[in-house]
């Protein structure tokens, strides 16, 4: 191929790509500033506390922006500024609309904090101060102390160890649906901690081991005892439960027939349990 022949084809890349820069920037521009292109619906999902008018108002969005200049990122922070929103998505859909998929948590552990408490979720995120005990189906905890709260940041505990262990306890709680029976949970001796359900039974679990047992132990027996203020069970021997109450009469409830509990008592690496009663 001749000198002549290499400048003319030469010519004609630089050309060609000359041509499709332009193209591409005629694109852009098309999309970037047509009217077509403009937000005119925001579709709002996931949420089932929150109002959608609330999440709109907060994403910053304004009806009229091009759908390409929407800043995402400035969106999903300006909707997480809600402590009641764990994550958000976005997404565009052509021509004008964009989804906001919302991920909502919610309290799950009340903690004494100076002179009111604070809430948090089972990730320790900060959800809410207050100076009053607010009235929700959630356990009040106890021995947590608290050095720093603040609203969506992950509180900060005086002990980090062993609040580490009371989460990863509370984890099990969560895990199988448990953390619903109690009003209260004391941790102020972590190796015997309770709890006590809404109705005033005092369960004891002693140490944070064999939680799934103890926990499945729990709620096979809690339908068959009479459940009252001043009762309590026992359960922080894993070769056996008593119930009882205030007047010292006590009942074995781990020498009946089996149940549920079983599944938990059958996965321990040592010798089997009694199982709970039915």
């Amino acid at each position: 191929m001749s000198k002549k022949q290499k400048k003319i084809k030469k010519g004609k890349l630089f050309s060609f790509i000359f041509i499709t820069l332009l193209i591409c920037a005629g694109i852009i521009s098309f999309c970037l500033f047509t009217p077509f292109f403009n937000v005119k619906e925001l579709a709002v999902s996931g949420n089932e506390t929150i109002a959608d008018s609330e999440l709109i108002e907060s994403s910053g969005i304004v009806f009229g922006t091009n759908i390409f200049r929407v800043n995402t990122r400035a969106v999903k922070n300006n909707i997480k500024k809600n402590p009641m929103v764990d994550n958000v998505k976005i997404k565009r859909r052509i021509p004008g609309r964009i989804d906001l998929i919302v991920e909502e948590t919610a309290p799950q552990l009340i903690i004494p904090y100076m002179t009111g408490c604070v809430l948090i979720n089972e990730n320790a995120k900060v959800l809410m101060l207050s100076d009053e005990i607010p009235e929700l189906l959630i356990p009040k905890v106890s021995g947590i102390e608290v050095a720093e709260a603040k609203i969506c940041k992950k509180l900060v505990p005086e002990d980090k160890v062993s609040f580490e262990m009371i989460m990863e306890c509370v984890g099990y709680f969560h895990k199988f649906d448990a953390i619903k029976y109690f009003r209260s949970m004391d941790f102020t001796n972590l190796s015997n901690f309770s709890g006590v359900t809404h109705e005033g039974v005092k369960v004891i679990f002693g140490k944070m081991e064999d939680l799934e047992y103890k926990i499945k132990f729990m709620q096979s027996v809690m339908p068959n005892i009479d459940k009252a203020e001043g009762t309590y069970i026992d359960i922080s021997s894993s070769s056996k439960g008593i119930y009882g109450t205030l007047d010292n009469e006590e009942e074995d409830i781990s020498t009946q027939e089996p149940d549920a509990a079983d599944e938990a008592n059958n996965t321990k690496e040592k010798n089997p349990s009694p199982s709970p009663a039915v």
